[in-house]
């Protein structure tokens, strides 16, 4: 079964997809999640059950939401019964590398 990426951002439609696209990886998602166009931001269960019933049938316990918020992305997440990752950035990146990838050969469990 292959994965499906989706972006998640609280915000105006058009600055996020601008910088998606500013940076070049719009099209590595299958779809984008806007506060703006949900009515509803992060961290509300609300903006969450709307990407779940909008996005491909899979039960919770196969998602992992990855964000850079402890308060919207990370506690939305849990507070809507999803595993969560905080991914910590900063501005110069630890490596020479541009992407930093995370493979796993199973499914993650808490």
């Amino acid at each position: 079964m292959g994965k499906k990426i989706y972006s998640a951002s609280n915000g105006v439609y058009s600055t996020q997809m601008k910088r998606l696209s500013n940076t070049g990886i719009i099209n590595l998602f299958d779809g984008h999640f806007i506060s703006e166009t949900i009515k509803h931001e992060k961290p509300s269960p609300y903006f969450f059950d709307f990407c779940l019933k909008t996005s491909s049938k899979v039960p919770k316990s196969a998602i992992l939401i990855v964000g850079d918020s402890p308060t919207s992305d990370v506690q939305g997440a849990i507070n809507s019964g999803i595993d969560s990752c905080f991914y910590k950035y900063t501005q110069r990146p630890p490596t020479k590398s541009r992407w930093v990838v995370f493979r796993t050969e199973s499914p993650v469990s808490a």
